[in-house]
This record gives structure tokens, sequence and C-alpha cells, in this order.
């Protein structure tokens, strides 16, 4: 007998459950914007229960959020889920740095059994202020040339990556910071060349950069093979050479006879 009621109290589940279907997860959010969902969706053994938020700061300082609160007197914090289905899931409207922190879901039957759902982790994103990304460059001593760029110390960490102008491989690599340095070589045909400081992730709207030109000595040209005095006979044919070099480095040539500039092919002038 004895053992026959032992048995019959194992198979009895307990009064007092409560099974969270779905719980709060980690979730990012833009500064003033709107969260994604809390989750808190519970299935309980006793139809009367009374769910609060729990919300811990930065600083570990815990509150406790009555349900009624929330639903009457806190105007950016929201009840979004049908509480009739067991949904007490919580979004927050234009978030604020007191807005970070930890989130958890307390569930209190009418006999008293006390149940927490998982931790979810609020982090609110801050974008670059006004006027950043900002570059620099500094000369070393070792003859190389260092490239700064630099987001504002209240702004969240955002990717950063440099590139030259024309090429779409990274200078070094890329990183998740609020500032990147990288260290160059340059070379003659760097003068006048634009690097360029691009930041991106989930606290910037829109593509954010600088741009820095490193090198920027004024132009200098030297003639290797000048021209000289000739002479060819009537209806002969002559060759003229012009080399030069320049920095930066010279792309392209051109022949004038008298003001008026030589075209590639025309007339006599091949």
């Amino acid at each position: 007998m004895i053992m026959l009621l032992l048995m019959l109290h194992l198979l009895v589940p307990s009064s007092s459950e409560v099974v969270f279907m779905k719980e709060p997860v980690d979730s990012e959010v833009l500064a003033g914007k709107t969260t994604k969902r809390f989750d808190c969706i519970l299935k309980a053994s006793s139809l009367s229960v009374t769910v609060n938020w729990i919300h811990t700061d930065q600083n570990e300082r815990e509150r406790e959020y009555p349900f009624d609160e929330i639903t009457k007197t806190k105007e950016t914090y929201k009840i979004v889920g049908k509480t009739s289905e067991g949904d007490f899931s919580l979004i927050i409207s234009n978030a604020t740095e007191t807005d970070a922190g930890v989130f958890q879901c307390k569930v209190r039957q009418e006999d008293g059994f006390v149940a927490y759902s998982t931790k979810g982790t609020l982090t609110v994103l801050f974008p670059p202020a006004d006027g950043y990304p900002q570059c620099s460059s500094s000369k070393l001593q070792n003859g190389k040339t260092e490239l700064n760029c630099i987001v504002d110390s209240k702004a969240s960490k955002v990717n950063m990556n440099w590139t030259k102008r024309g090429e779409s491989k990274s200078l070094g690599q890329d990183a998740q910071v609020r500032e990147l340095s990288t260290t160059i070589t340059l070379n003659d045909n760097d003068n006048g060349v634009v690097f360029r400081c691009s930041i991106s992730g989930e606290s910037v709207d829109s593509d954010m950069f600088c741009n820095i030109t490193p090198m920027s000595l004024p132009p200098s040209v030297s003639f290797q093979t000048g021209l000289t005095e000739t002479s060819v006979a009537i209806g002969g044919s002559v060759t003229l050479k012009c080399d030069s070099i320049g920095k930066p480095y010279i792309s392209t040539l051109r022949w004038f006879y008298g003001d008026r500039p030589i075209e590639r092919t025309s007339g006599r002038f091949r």
C-alpha cells in the first residue's frame, strides 16, 4: 500500500508548474528606436498568474516592473502579446542608454509558486556624431606612414576598414572598433592619391567615410630626352623623341605643333 501511494504521487504532476514556450534573448537597438520583442510566452498550471518584468541596468541596479505599471504608466514599455493566451512579451520604444541591461520575465502563480525565464541582454547602440569618422596621417621614424581613423568616444563600436582609391582590397584587417590605425609604405606613385576610411554596422544608417591624402607633394616633371634642332629634306620624314619622368606618374603625353595639339593620327603626323 505504501509503495502504491508513492508511485501514484510520482505520476501526478505538480499543481505548481510554469513552462516557458519562448523566452528573452539578447538583442541590439539603435538609440531612439524600438526594440525587438523580449518574448515571455508561457503555459501555467494555474489560470491566475502575475507576470512582472525585471530589469538590471549596466550598473547592476535591479528594478522590477509590475504588469500594471507597464500597461498603465510606463510610456516606453509595452506588453505586445495576448495575455489571455499566456503571451506577456515586451517591447521598448525610444530606447535610451538607461534601458540597456538584462531583462527577465518573472511569473507568480496564485499559490505562491514563482518561476523565472532566461535572461536577455539589451545593447543600445549609438551612432557616430556629426563630423565622424575623422581621418589623419603621420610619418613614422622608420619612414612608413600611419593612417588613423576614429569615431567619437560615445559612439558604439563600428566596422572600420581602410582602402586606397581605385582598389577594393582593404589595407590591413577590418575591425569592430572606435579607432583603427594601419601602417603603409608610400611610393612616388602615391603622391596625390586618396585613401579612405569607411565605417559600417548596426549603429550606422548609411555609408559613412572620410578621405585623406597622406602624400601631397607639388607635381614635378623632368625631361630625360628633350627636343633639339634638326633639319630634313623637303618630302622627307623625321622622328622626334620626348622622354620624361614625373611625380606622380605621367600617364599622358601630348605633342603640339605651334599652339595646336597634334592628334595621334593627324594628317602627316604619326
